[in-house]
């Protein structure tokens, strides 16, 4: 896991660090874990397969304003066909990779929501001052 530090350099946030951590960091580097390994095993390497899963998970309905679900479940459709069609072309004998690659989907779903979880079990008043501050985060009475 990675993140830009100050200096723009890329620095890593060690997976061993999270699963010290509490039962929520815990369960979600284990589902991240899993997930990279199965996402790796099903995108079989490709980029362009990658990319497309990429495109379909940001355009979620889920995730859009009233106004305009129907306008994004379109997109998402488009890319979801242009998926299927590259499938067709590039594994012509993998029929079945289609409903594994749509399971990471799911899978992407669930890591987002125990990466929520993660983030909600973090208690303001264990944190140092200057971090409270940055994510503007609540001070514990009297501090």
């Amino acid at each position: 896991m990675s993140k830009v530090c100050l200096d723009g350099r890329q620095c890593h946030v060690s997976a061993r660090l999270l699963a010290l951590g509490s039962a929520a960091s815990q369960r979600f580097v284990h589902h991240y874990q899993t997930f990279v390994a199965t996402l790796t095993q099903s995108t079989r390497r490709d980029n362009i397969l990658l990319m497309l899963l990429i495109v379909i998970t940001m355009f979620s309905a889920d995730h859009a304003d009233p106004p305009f679900v129907h306008a994004v479940s379109r997109v998402q459709e488009h890319y979801a066909a242009v998926l299927r069609q590259y499938l067709d072309v590039r594994y012509p004998s993998q029929r079945l990779m289609l409903p594994r690659l749509l399971q990471r989907l799911t899978d992407i779903r669930k890591l987002s929501r125990l990466y929520a979880a993660m983030l909600l079990d973090v208690r303001p008043d264990d944190l140092k001052p200057l971090v409270r501050e940055i994510f503007d985060l609540a001070y514990p009475e009297g501090g």
